[in-house]
């Protein structure tokens, strides 16, 4: 399926459905925990259980409309897992500000992936703000062969990380980080986000940048781009409702 889809020449909002993690680990509706750690601490949880509400295409919240105030791009801290709904930070932005969100936050996602994600769904729907919350820019995406099955797949690999996904795809994240140089990586990182730039520019959209991961956020800052705005996450500012 990747090696056929042009990003920019999408036909169908449904392409994005490969590239979510749900499809591997959270295709299920009565997640009440995540994680071990998780239910060990279950009875310390303030508040009600709740249960994970996906859509068709395996994201967060109901199914996509065709426009949207914010989008949110991210990994697993846009995604929010073990989180309701109303604590994700897109909706607790999006209910301050009185404006529309949606959540294209997929688990463990690199740069690229999530850069490939707005290209896609910008196309499809008319977004007025695109908020970015960036994991590490050293996170690699791959399109692999499964070792038995007939079938291309998108793997998203992070440094020290060995997951039982990349395991049964037959994938030496170690190895393979020692023979790809640092400067390769920020240089892939840098041509993704003036892409983005680019893109947004020409589809009308407003574009945030932002990353919990220290050394992406330099990165951002050190970038000369035309049409997007890099803030700290931990001060991010939308227009109000009467200047959208």
């Amino acid at each position: 399926m990747f090696d056929k889809l042009n990003l920019l020449k999408s036909k169908s909002l449904s392409d994005i459905t490969a590239f979510g993690t749900y499809k591997h680990d959270a295709l299920v509706h009565d997640i009440d925990f995540f994680g071990p750690d998780d239910v060990t601490y279950a009875h310390l949880w303030p508040y009600e259980q709740f249960n994970y509400s996906l859509n068709a295409n395996g994201y967060r919240g109901p199914a996509f409309p065709t426009e949207t105030d914010i989008a949110a791009f991210g990994c697993s801290f846009t995604a929010g897992l073990g989180l309701p709904e109303d604590y994700l930070w897109h909706n607790l932005v999006a209910s301050e500000l009185q404006l529309t969100s949606l959540n294209f936050g997929v688990s463990g996602a690199s740069v690229k992936s999530i850069a490939e994600l707005f290209l896609i769904t910008s196309k499809h729907i008319q977004i007025k703000h695109a908020v970015f919350l960036l994991p590490s820019y050293n996170r690699m995406q791959i399109g692999i062969k499964h070792m038995k099955k007939n079938m291309l797949t998108h793997l998203s690999l992070i440094p020290g990380l060995k997951s039982e996904l990349s395991f049964s795809y037959g994938v030496d994240v170690e190895m393979l980080y020692k023979h790809i140089p640092d400067d390769d990586q920020i240089k892939t990182f840098k041509n993704d986000m003036y892409l983005l730039d680019y893109v947004a520019k020409h589809r009308n959209i407003k574009v945030y940048f932002s990353s919990w991961d220290g050394v992406t956020y330099n990165l951002l800052n050190q970038l000369n781009l035309k049409n997007s705005t890099t803030v700290s996450y931990t001060h991010l500012t939308l227009p109000t409702n009467r200047e959208v």
